[in-house]
Order: structure tokens, then C-alpha cells, then sequence
């Protein structure tokens, strides 16, 4: 163990040497420990307070800080990874550690004023600080403490006031109680007020997250860049004031001004804006440097840049002149169309005097209006119909106001009308239409004959006035204001009409080829004619039937007038029809007579269609069966013709012949069944045989047979028919296959039929369940019956060689769930060579269990016999065995054990287990990690073997703790026992400086003490083992030795 070393008192080598703790352990234990990577990680420094213009002065008014104008005080600070990490010391060690000196070199001098040690010391007055202010920027190691707390553990004329002038090569400063990092992870352990650059260094305690042990040492040359070189960021600020540069001033009244601020330094920069009046801060900006919207006053600007030098201003100001007021009113405005009488006057104050005042049309500005002596503008024009005027005032400084004013542009009065006359006579439907617009406001016409409607509105108004009365109209349009316009329309009444109308009357009673002619005067233009019925129908003027109409005249205006007239004619022609229809189908013995002709002009004659002769005045006609049209006509040629008129034939008769089949060769048991349809009345047979239709002749021989058949008016139909004999029935076996191996089922025939009626089914020895590609060994009858009941068989046999036997001789076990069991097997039979085999596998036939037991025999043309076999017990015995354990209690353990629990069997029982020791009780102990048997036996000679495993404790190891890697076979390797259970598991395994030596995953490969295939040195060297995410890792340390 190495320690610190200095020249003082033995109290403070104590102090020394517990405070500081050798640091190679502590390097290496931190890379082992859960804090391992929480340390001390550098040093920085920051600008507090920059001594330079403008002066402060205190509540005297005297200059305060005389002796540091041109000073920088610094703070240095030492940074951290924790929030609970402790600075315990600063300290040097040149002799021992080789560390540099600790100091702070500073050419130019370090502000410490005699009183330093005295007012900050352990009994320091605060309220002399108010005295003596500068004693506050003292130069001194503050370790946390104020100035004069520290303690100089080296030398004992060290003092602060010479602390920039010498250095340190050992001892240390150390507080009572360590200062923490905290939530920004540094701590102050210095204080600097110099007038130029300066240099320091210093190597530090450290205790991690609090703990005093172990601990860290850091020395910024080392574990650092080095000594740290500070040249004054603030000197660019000691030499003039910032300047203001003003963007934009305050010309008119409500202008805001703006300024941009010159400073120099490292962002961020913050920029402070104070009213000089009394010295309130108006504003903050960080990295901003133009200030927008000041108001009327006098300012000045504060500058703190990144390293904390100051700066300031000078005073800066702006002064706002009186606010510029101006009104404009309309004072008249214009009246009627064409006027030019409006007034605009303005009103104005304040401001800066010499004003622009002029006012612009909005659509064509041109060089603007300027007012009259009375600021006023009189008459002003509507440019292109627009009254919209711009009106503006400027001061002096530019500002100025303006409004926007729109004179009436009174569009001109336009009223315009048009007339539609009355449409017809006396109807009172004559109409005024047209629009009036223009004007001011609301818009009313009135006409004179009064128009009977109040009609008004504003902008433009459109109108339509109805039912007027014909006249010459005077129209008059006024607005608001009073003023006019007019115009003058007419409405016409037409004529009224008269009609003329000449019918012509009909020749024939069903003709429509009656005409009309109609004529109609008056009214208004040319007239459109029609005919209709009362119910609007309309007809062709030229085709009209007899009976009422309308004659109609409409003409151009819709006027529609109407007159009744009719259509005559002479009486229709009407007759009766008398039929006698055809007797027997095929004969024109039919007749069409013609009864009861009245009608018409003159005599009436009669035809009939077809043929369509000649007209007759005989009305009787002969006829064949078939549709006949009858038509009378009168003198005149009028002609009234029947519907369709049927002249009828009975049906043809038609005979339905059905012959029955003789059922089977030569029975002559046929049959022919005799129907008809057609004729007239019943229909009988009278060929053959007599009788009444329907009627069956019977027992009749293969052959053709005539029938004859006669209705009731002595028609006759004859027919023959055909009387079939069927061919004979006959069935015969084609070929035979015997069955392959006795006593299957796989023999085969091949049997076929021929001959019979309809549908012939076959059966085998009776059955109609069969399969002739299945057949077993044995005689067969095959049989076929046809849908007649015909018959035929023929008889065939199928042979088989002998079937396969399997004789067996079993000898049961002794005693249940004993394998003392046997089995002999004799096959016979088959053809040729018989194998066979049990089909369960790995079975010694002498040493069987009970059970049952399958057999397959096979002979040489591959026949196959299946049965099984049955081993019992000669002794039932109710002996069962419960296997129990306990596992290892670590790995590579022999603690296990092992318990056969028996229940039943006959007593005493005895056991033989299968461990190195052949114990024979229930339990066996002792046992590795391992599989066992056990033989239990009864006092029957009943003998049961079971199996029982010792299982690991998973996650308890066996971890050694030296390795003599020397190969003499003997503890080469570092054992690591229970990891096997853990193949994600890291081995890790590093040197007393943190370096790793060993990793493995797993731990397939054992430590041989090597790394990179060189033998490491003897040493105490670190483990960490990490098997399971959530569990700890397992540390310690394993020696090496040779």
C-alpha cells in the first residue's frame, strides 16, 4: 500500500491517511462495484464578476471596488456524473504519486487583501462585508467553505495572500464535512481575482455517491488534459462603452423607436434595458440585440455576455411631438341626377404646422383637389359613377391622417313600360310590364286611368300590373327627392266572332265519312278549326260517324268560341244465322242459313266468304266444316258482314292399339288392349271380336292382329298391331380364380347373361349380397330372373390352399409387474417357409412382463396371419412402489437421496439400489446428481425394479477460488459448477487496473489462467458473473498461483 507523504506532524499523516486510501485498489474495485463508472469527470471555469467601467458607487457616493478596476473574478469548479458524489480534498504528491503541484499562476498578480484571512475566517462577521466589500472578490482554494475556513495540511506559512505566488509539490486541503455535487454535478474549489490570464492545477479525493471507501483520486494531469490556461474574456469590454446605434426615432405622436446595441463577447449575451430616470429595469433579451417599441424617455443598456463580462452604454433618449387631429364632414350632400351641389369641409389641430392638404378621387387620383380659403370643397364630380373621395393632411415631420367620404352619384331616372292588348273580346285581361330605376331612395309609379295596384321600391324595380281595361295609360315614376320621369302605353280590346257550319249526313248507317265545313269572323288575326264531342274528344272533320259534335274556332290570341250541329244516318242492317254442321269427319253435308234480314236502303242479298261469290238473294248456303264470314247488302252497296261463323265436323276417330309382350319364349300369353277417341257418341269394336270400347283381346300368339272400330252416326275406323315374343333367358360362368391364401376371401368369378325382358337381377347361392372379386373357398349357384319372372342358373366351385396356424405356449410372470414371463411359437401351415415376428420391439421373449402381445406369421408367397398371445400372472400381488427424491443441495454435491415407498406386497421387503454403494434400505443418501434403480422383493420372491432421478439445485455454484494453471493436471482450470444450467450466462474476469483478462458465455471454455494465450502474473484478480437477467451478479476474486 502506497501513501501520501509530507513533512508535517504526525496528526496530519493520520489525517492524510484517512482521508486517502491507496489508489491502484481503488481503481480496481471501482471497476467491480455497482458505482463503477461514477467519478469525478473534469473541471471548468466561469466568469463571476468583470471590474470595469461604469463604476459602482455607494450610498456616499463614492467609488466603490477602487482597487479592482481592470480585475476578473473567476470561480473554478470540479464536475461530476453523480448528484451524491463528494469532494473530500484537494492535494499534491510529487515525491510518492508523482502528481504535479497544486497551484494558480497568475503574472499579472491575484487580488488578496490583508484583511481576507481576518473577516472570512472561522469567526467571520458578515455585516463587515458592507465595510470592506472587496474582501468578498478574495483569491483563495474555497474547497466549499468560505475564504480562511480552509486548512493547509503541508506547510504551515502557506497563506492565501501568497497562494498565487507559490505552488505545492505535497499536502492537501480538506474540509470537515465533504462538499456534494448536487443537482448541476460540480462544486467550487477555487476563487481568482486577477488582471490578466492565469493557470492552475490540482489532483482531487473524490468519494463516490458518498461512500468513503473506496474512493477515487483525479488529477487534471493524467486524468485530465493537463494544466488548465485562463486568458480574460472580459478584456475587450475595458475599453469603451457599447455603442447605440438608432434604427428608427419618434416622429409622430404614438411612434414607437427602435435601437441596435454594439457588444462584443460569447453567447449567450444578455441585454438589459433600464428607463435612466430612475434606474428600473424595462427589459430582458438573451442573444437579441436590437430593442423594438420604446416610447418617450431616456435609457441605457446593461450587456453580460456568456463568461460574465459586463458592459453598458451611454444614456440614450427620445422626445414625442403633439398628436396631429383632423376632421372632414359632408355638409351637403347632392340631390337629383346631374347635381353638383355637395360640400366637404376640414377641421385640423395640432401637429407640425406648414400641412399638405389636398383630396383625390378614388378612381382617377390625378393631382388631387386642394380646399378654398374656407376649407371647403365645393361641387365635387362623380368620375365615372363613382363618388368615392380621398381627403389626406400632412405635418411637417410627415405624418399625416386621411378619410375616405362617397358623395351621392344619383344614377338617372328611367322608367320604361310596354303594353300587351286584351286577348278577347270583353275579357279584361290587357297588361302593363316594364322597370323604373335610378333616383334616391324609394322609387313609386302611378298611372292615370289608375292602374289599381300600389307599386314601389328601391335600386331597380321591376313590375307587371294585370286585368286592365282597354285605354291610352299615362305612367309617372318619383323618388324620395321628389324627382321624375314618364312615358305613355296603349292596350287594345279585339272584335267579336261569328260562326257559319254546313254538315253532310252519312249514305251507310256504319260508315264515318260524314264531313263538315266551319267559317268564323271577328276576333283577332286567322282562326284554327276543330271538331270534338262533349267530352272534348276530337274527331277528322272529314270522317265523321253519325251523331252530335262541336265545331270549335280559336283564334290567334286563344279567344275560342263553339257551335253544335249533327250527323245523320239510315237504319243498320241486322240478320240472324242458322248452322247445321258436318255428320261424319271428312263430308260436306253442312249448311249456313240466313233469318230475320232487316235494314238499310232497298232489297237486301247475302254472301258467304269463303269463296266469296256473288251476292244472292237466296240465304241459304251448303258448306264443308270450316269458318265462314256472312255479309248482307242493301241497294246503295252498303255492307254489314258476321263474325267468323264455325261450321263443325266430328273428330276423326282415332284407335290407341296397346300390345302386351309374351312374357316368357313359347307361352303365347300376349295381349292387345283396344281405345279410341274422335267420332261421334260411344265408340264399339266390331273386328275382331264385339264389344264396348275400351276392350282387351287376350292369349294371343307371336304376330299382327287387324281390330275395326264404329261410332254412333256408323263411321268406321280400322288399324292393326304387332304381338312380340321375348328372346330366351340364359346365364353362364366365363372364368374361375381360386383364393390366394387359406382362408381369405379374394377368389373371382366372371359370370354373364343374356336374353329375358326388362330389368333381370341375379343372385349367388340365394343371396343378392355379393361380390364376385371377394369370393371365399366353396360351391356357387348363380341365378338370373328377368322383370317377367323368367328363369336360368348355372353352378361353379372356388378352391383355397391350406391357411396359416399359429401354436402357442405361454408361461406366466411369478408375481405381477414382474418380467419372469416366456413364450414358444409353432407355425404350421401356409405354403412354403413361414416367418414370423411379435410385433412389440425390443422384447426378450424370456423375460416377459404381463401383457398382451401381438404375433404376424408370413409364408412364402406372402400370406399373412395376425393373433395375438396374453402373459398373466400366476401371483396377483398388490405391491406398488411410489418414487420419491431430494434433490443436490449445490452443485457437485453428494447430499441427494433417494426413497422407494412400498405399499402392499407380502413382508419383509427387501432393497438393492443401484449406487456405488449397493444400499439396501427404503432410502438411500449420499447420492450425486444422478439417475438410480432399486430392486425391491417380497418375502413371495415378488420383485419390482423402478427408476428415480436426484435432480441439481438450479442456481447454486461452485465457484473456486484459486487455479494453478502449472500442467501438472491438477487444478489447471477455474471451476465455475452450475452455470450449465445457464447457457446465456458471462463469465467476466479482470485485473486489479480494470483490464478484462477473461470472457466467456456460457463458460463452455474454462479460465486457464491465460490471456491472449499468454500466462497471466500471480495475483488476486476480479470476477463478475452475471447468469440471470433478474438476479444480482455474482462478484469476488479467484487467485492465481503457479
Amino acid at each position: 500500500m502506497k501513501e501520501l507523504v509530507n513533512s508535517h506532524p504526525s496528526i496530519f499523516r493520520g489525517l492524510a491517511t484517512s482521508c486517502l486510501r491507496v489508489l491502484s485498489i481503488a481503481f480496481t474495485v471501482a471497476l467491480v462495484t455497482s458505482s463503477a463508472f461514477a467519478q469525478m469527470t473534469g473541471v471548468t471555469w466561469e466568469v463571476d464578476t468583470a471590474f470595469y467601467e461604469p463604476t459602482t458607487f455607494d450610498a456616499a457616493g463614492e467609488p466603490l471596488y477602487a482597487d479592482l478596476e481592470g480585475y476578473v473574478t473567476y470561480k473554478l469548479f470540479a464536475e461530476f456524473t453523480n448528484a451524491t458524489d463528494e469532494l473530500s480534498a484537494i492535494y499534491s504528491d510529487a515525491v510518492v504519486l508523482g502528481t504535479e503541484p497544486f497551484y494558480i499562476n497568475a503574472p499579472c498578480g491575484c487580488f488578496n487583501p490583508d484583511l481576507g484571512d481576518v473577516l472570512l475566517g472561522g469567526t467571520q462577521n458578515l455585516a463587515l462585508l458592507d465595510l470592506f466589500p472587496e474582501v468578498a472578490y478574495d483569491t483563495y482554494w474555497t474547497l466549499g467553505f468560505a475564504a480562511g475556513e480552509q486548512y493547509t495540511g503541508s506547510n504551515t506559512a502557506y497563506e492565501s495572500t501568497t497562494m498565487c505566488a507559490e505552488e505545492e509539490d505535497g499536502g492537501l486541503i480538506f474540509t470537515v464535512v465533504p462538499e456534494v455535487a448536487g443537482d448541476d454535478l460540480r462544486i467550487q474549489f477555487a476563487q481568482v481575482t486577477t488582471c490578466g490570464l492565469f493557470e492552475f492545477h490540482a489532483c482531487f479525493q473524490v468519494f463516490v455517491e458518498g461512500v468513503q471507501a473506496p474512493y477515487q483520486e483525479w488529477c487534471m494531469d493524467g486524468d485530465g488534459n493537463g494544466p488548465e490556461l485562463v486568458e480574460n474574456p472580459c478584456e475587450t469590454y475595458a475599453e469603451t462603452n457599447a455603442a447605440i446605434d438608432i434604427t428608427s426615432s419618434i416622429d409622430c405622436f404614438g411612434d414607437l423607436a427602435s435601437v441596435d446595441v454594439n457588444a462584443y463577447g460569447v453567447s449567450p449575451i444578455t441585454y438589459e434595458l433600464f428607463d435612466a430616470s430612475d434606474s428600473t429595469l424595462v427589459t430582458t433579451q438573451i442573444d437579441e440585440n436590437e430593442f423594438f417599441g420604446l416610447s418617450e424617455g431616456d435609457y441605457f443598456v446593461a450587456i453580460v455576455d456568456g463568461n460574465t463580462c459586463r458592459d453598458s452604454s451611454d444614456v440614450f433618449g427620445f422626445v414625442e411631438p403633439p398628436e396631429l387631429s383632423a376632421t372632414w364632414t359632408l355638409l351637403e350632400d347632392n340631390t337629383c341626377p346631374g347635381d353638383l351641389s355637395s360640400v366637404v369641409e376640414i377641421d385640423f389641430s395640432g401637429g407640425e404646422p406648414n400641412y399638405d392638404i389636398v383630396a383625390f378621387s378614388s378612381t382617377n387620383a390625378g393631382a388631387g383637389l386642394l380646399p378654398d380659403p374656407n376649407y371647403q370643397w365645393v361641387g365635387l364630380d362623380c368620375v365615372d359613377g363613382n363618388g368615392e373621395w380621398d381627403f389626406e393632411i400632412t405635418d411637417a415631420n410627415g405624418c399625416s391622417l386621411d378619410t375616405s367620404i362617397t358623395i351621392s352619384c344619383i344614377d338617372p331616372l328611367v322608367l320604361q313600360a310596354t303594353a300587351e292588348d286584351i286577348t278577347c273580346f270583353s275579357y279584361s285581361d290587357g297588361l302593363i310590364e316594364g322597370s323604373m330605376s335610378g333616383g334616391t331612395g324609394t322609387l313609386t309609379l302611378t298611372g292615370n286611368p289608375n292602374l289599381g295596384a300600389n307599386i314601389s321600391g328601391e335600386g331597380s324595380v321591376d313590375f307587371a300590373v294585370t286585368d286592365l281595361q282597354a285605354a291610352a295609360y299615362f305612367l309617372l315614376v318619383e323618388d324620395a327627392n321628389g324627382c321624375q320621369d314618364s312615358t305613355q302605353v296603349t292596350i287594345i280590346e279585339p272584335d267579336s266572332v261569328t260562326m257559319q257550319i254546313i254538315a253532310n249526313d252519312l249514305l251507310c248507317a256504319e260508315s264515318c265519312d260524314g264531313e263538315v265545313n266551319i267559317a268564323a269572323f271577328g276576333g283577332s288575326g286567322v282562326f284554327d278549326y276543330s271538331v270534338t264531342d262533349a267530352d272534348g274528344n276530337e274527331y277528322d272533320d272529314e270522317g265523321l260517324c253519325v251523331g252530335s259534335y262541336l265545331a270549335n274556332a280559336v283564334d290567334e290570341n286563344g279567344c275560342v268560341v263553339d257551335s253544335a250541329f249533327q250527323v245523320m244516318a239510315p237504319d243498320s242492317i241486322l240478320f240472324d244465322i242458322v248452322i247445321e254442321d258436318v255428320t261424319c269427319n271428312g263430308e260436306a253435308n253442312g249448311s249456313i242459313c240466313v233469318e230475320n234480314a232487316t235494314g238499310g236502303t232497298g232489297a237486301l242479298s247475302f254472301q258467304v266468304d269463303p269463296p266469296g261469290a256473288a251476292f244472292q238473294f237466296d240465304p241459304c248456303f251448303d258448306v264443308a266444316s270450316g269458318s265462314y264470314v256472312v255479309t248482307a247488302m242493301d241497294d246503295v252497296g252498303c255492307e254489314v258482314s258476321s263474325d267468323p261463323q264455325l261450321v263443325i265436323e266430328p273428330g276423326a276417330i282415332q284407335l290407341i292399339l296397346s300390345a302386351t309382350e309374351i312374357t316368357c319364349t313359347s307361352y303365347a300369353d300376349g295381349m292387345l288392349t283396344v281405345e279410341g277417341i274422335g267420332g261421334t257418341g260411344a265408340l264399339t269394336l266390331v273386328e275382331p271380336e264385339d264389344g264396348a270400347l275400351p276392350y282387351t283381346l287376350e292369349n294371343l300368339p307371336p304376330g299382327p292382329i287387324g281390330v275395326t272400330v264404329q261410332d254412333e252416326n256408323g263411321c268406321l275406323s280400322t288399324e292393326a298391331a304387332e304381338i312380340i315374343e321375348p328372346d330366351s333367358l340364359q346365364v353362364e360362368w366365363l372364368l374361375l380364380e381360386d383364393v390366394g391364401c387359406g382362408g381369405d376371401c379374394d377368389g373371382t368369378a366372371i359370370v354373364d347373361f343374356s336374353g329375358g325382358t326388362g330389368s333381370v337381377m341375379m343372385t349367388l347361392n340365394g343371396s343378392e349380397e355379393f361380390n364376385f372379386a371377394a369370393l371365399c373357398a366353396g360351391p356357387y349357384t348363380a341365378t338370373v330372373v328377368d322383370a317377367n319372372g323368367c328363369m336360368d342358373s348355372t353352378l361353379f366351385e372356388i378352391m383355397e390352399p391350406d391357411p396359416i396356424e399359429v401354436l402357442i405356449d405361454v408361461t406366466d410372470v411369478t408375481c405381477t409387474g414382474m418380467n419372469d414371463g416366456e413364450v414358444n411359437i409353432f407355425p404350421i401351415g401356409g405354403t412354403g417357409d413361414i416367418t414370423w415376428e411379435v410385433l412389440e420391439e425390443g422384447l426378450d421373449l424370456l423375460n416377459l412382463y404381463e401383457g398382451v402381445y401381438s404375433i404376424t406369421a408370413i409364408d412364402s408367397i406372402g400370406c399373412v396371419e395376425d393373433t395375438a398371445f396374453t402373459v398373466a400372472a400366476e401371483v396377483d400381488t398388490d405391491m406398488l412402489i411410489n418414487m420419491l427424491s431430494s434433490p443436490v443441495t449445490c452443485w457437485n454435491e453428494q447430499d441427494g437421496t433417494a426413497t422407494a415407498s412400498v405399499v402392499g406386497g407380502f413382508q419383509p421387503i427387501e432393497y438393492l439400489w443401484s449406487d456405488e454403494d449397493a444400499q439396501t434400505s427404503a432410502t438411500a443418501t449420499g447420492l450425486y446428481e444422478d439417475t438410480y434403480s432399486v430392486v425391491v422383493t417380497d418375502s413371495l420372491g415378488c420383485t419390482l425394479t423402478r427408476l428415480v432421478t436426484v435432480e441439481p439445485t438450479i442456481g447454486c455454484f461452485f465457484i473456486a477460488e484459486a487455479i494453478t494453471p502449472n500442467g501438472d493436471g491438477y487444478n489447471d482450470e477455474w471451476i465455475v459448477g452450475g452455470l450449465e444450467y445457464f447457457p446465456a450466462a458471462e463469465v467476466r474476469v479482470f485485473n486489479r487496473w480494470g483490464q478484462q483478462v477473461f470472457y466467456s458465455q456460457g463458460y463452455q471454455e474454462r479460465w486457464d489462467g491465460r490471456y491472449n494465450n499468454a500466462p497471466l502474473p500471480m495475483a488476486d484478480y476480479y470476477y463478475v458473473i452475471e447468469f440471470a437477467g433478474d438476479k444480482d451478479p455474482i462478484t469476488g476474486t479467484v487467485t492465481l498461483k503457479y
